[in-house]
Formats: structure tokens, C-alpha cells, sequence
């Protein structure tokens, strides 16, 4: 067994071992401080180097409002970019690129006339402006 001054003498030591840790703590954050007060307060990425944000298939048909089939129809008819393969079962696009298909593609399509002939599971459909329903 040990005796009482053995025990004392052990939380003496570890008492100063405390002591000295405190202390270099202190330091430590003393000198954070003084490092946190040197920098400015929020540091922006400079404009030309933002990171670029890449979608998956889920959120390009998302933001295109189409369906799956459609965007891999497009892309096989050349009129959607393929995007990069990050792996076999993995495609992912630029939110850069995709944002100026679409731009382009706001500036190239006429815009539909007033009346258009619709072909929908073999029956023609016509689209009249609401002023035509309205008088029929």
C-alpha cells in the first residue's frame, strides 16, 4: 500500500503539471489572438477563381425541367453538352456550361406562333389563344 505522503507528493506534481499547461495554453491562445486581429476580416475568392459547381442528372433535369430520357435524347442529338464521366456510373455537368446552353438557346428558338398544330399520340390537337376560346 502507499503510504499518505506518496499521494500528497503525486497531486503536488500534478498540480504543477496543470500550472505549466495553463501557462502554455495561455501562450498559445495569447498568440491566436494577435494573429486573428492581423487578418482581415473575411477573405473573398478573387472573381476569375470561384469554384466551379458541378449537377448531377437529377438536378440538370431539374433545372431544364425535363425528364431523364429527354436529357440523354439531347445529348445524343448533339444539342446538350455530354457533360464530364467522373466515373462509369457518374456524369456530372458545369453549372457554367449548362447556363449558357441555355442561354444560347433562349436566343436561337423563334418564337412558336400564335396558333400551332400539335401531334399527340395520333390525334392533332390545336392550341388557340385564349381570346378564341372564349368567343367559340
Amino acid at each position: 500500500m502507499t503510504d499518505r505522503t506518496t499521494i500528497l507528493d503525486s497531486i503536488q506534481s500534478l498540480r504543477a503539471i496543470r500550472q505549466e499547461f495553463t501557462a502554455r495554453l495561455d501562450r498559445i491562445e495569447g498568440e491566436l489572438l494577435r494573429l486573428l486581429d492581423t487578418m482581415p476580416e473575411s477573405t473573398p475568392l478573387p472573381q476569375g477563381n470561384k469554384p466551379e459547381e458541378w449537377l448531377t442528372v437529377r438536378e440538370v433535369c431539374k433545372a431544364l425541367k425535363i425528364s431523364t430520357s429527354t436529357l440523354y435524347e439531347r445529348i445524343k442529338d448533339g444539342t446538350l453538352p455530354e457533360g464530364f464521366a467522373f466515373s462509369k456510373r457518374s456524369r456530372r455537368w458545369r453549372m457554367s456550361d449548362i447556363l449558357a446552353w441555355q442561354e444560347a438557346k433562349t436566343h436561337d428558338e423563334p418564337k412558336p406562333p400564335e396558333h400551332t398544330m400539335k401531334k399527340r399520340r395520333g390525334r392533332v390537337s390545336r392550341i388557340m389563344k385564349l381570346e378564341d376560346l372564349l368567343r367559340a
